[in-house]
Protein backbone atom coordinates (compact mmCIF):
# COMPACT_ATOMS: atom_id res chain seq x y z
CA UNK A 1 0.00 0.00 0.00
CA UNK A 2 1.04 3.19 -0.87
CA UNK A 3 1.90 5.83 1.72
CA UNK A 4 -1.15 8.25 2.07
CA UNK A 5 1.24 10.96 3.79
CA UNK A 6 2.48 11.67 0.11
CA UNK A 7 -1.11 13.21 -1.10
CA UNK A 8 -1.08 16.65 1.19
CA UNK A 9 2.92 17.01 0.11
CA UNK A 10 2.57 16.28 -3.32
CA UNK A 11 -0.53 18.72 -3.66
CA UNK A 12 1.18 21.50 -1.87
CA UNK A 13 3.85 20.92 -4.78
CA UNK A 14 1.60 21.04 -7.21
CA UNK A 15 0.03 24.48 -5.84
CA UNK A 16 3.23 26.27 -5.71
CA UNK A 17 3.99 25.50 -9.33
CA UNK A 18 0.27 25.89 -10.29
CA UNK A 19 0.12 29.27 -8.74
CA UNK A 20 3.50 30.78 -10.57
CA UNK A 21 1.65 29.40 -14.19
CA UNK A 22 -2.12 30.02 -13.76
CA UNK A 23 -2.64 29.89 -17.27
CA UNK A 24 -1.38 26.17 -17.34
CA UNK A 25 -4.19 23.44 -17.06
CA UNK A 26 -3.97 20.71 -14.60
CA UNK A 27 -3.52 17.72 -17.12
CA UNK A 28 -1.13 20.15 -18.93
CA UNK A 29 1.40 21.04 -15.94
CA UNK A 30 1.12 17.33 -14.87
CA UNK A 31 2.18 15.57 -18.33
CA UNK A 32 5.11 18.30 -18.42
CA UNK A 33 6.67 16.68 -15.28
CA UNK A 34 6.44 13.47 -17.16
CA UNK A 35 9.23 11.71 -18.61
CA UNK A 36 8.56 11.97 -22.66
CA UNK A 37 8.27 8.43 -23.13
CA UNK A 38 5.52 9.07 -20.55
CA UNK A 39 4.02 11.91 -21.24
CA UNK A 40 1.28 9.78 -23.53
CA UNK A 41 0.41 7.67 -20.84
CA UNK A 42 1.21 9.21 -16.99
CA UNK A 43 -1.33 6.89 -15.77
CA UNK A 44 2.13 4.92 -15.01
CA UNK A 45 3.98 8.01 -14.07
CA UNK A 46 4.99 6.80 -10.27
CA UNK A 47 4.12 9.53 -7.19
CA UNK A 48 7.99 9.53 -5.80
CA UNK A 49 8.99 9.82 -9.68
CA UNK A 50 6.72 13.27 -9.99
CA UNK A 51 7.72 14.34 -6.63
CA UNK A 52 11.28 14.42 -7.35
CA UNK A 53 10.36 16.33 -11.10
CA UNK A 54 7.91 19.35 -8.94
CA UNK A 55 11.26 19.48 -6.60
CA UNK A 56 13.54 20.06 -9.51
CA UNK A 57 10.67 22.74 -10.76
CA UNK A 58 10.19 24.25 -7.57
CA UNK A 59 14.13 24.84 -7.15
CA UNK A 60 14.13 26.47 -10.57
CA UNK A 61 11.79 29.02 -9.27
CA UNK A 62 13.01 29.74 -5.91
CA UNK A 63 16.26 30.15 -8.02
CA UNK A 64 14.14 32.89 -10.34
CA UNK A 65 13.45 34.86 -7.44
CA UNK A 66 16.63 34.93 -5.83
CA UNK A 67 15.83 32.55 -2.76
Amino acid sequence: MRNPERIPRILEKIEAIWINEPDTRLGQLLVNFAPPRMQSDIFYFEDDNLEVELDKKIEKIMKGRGK
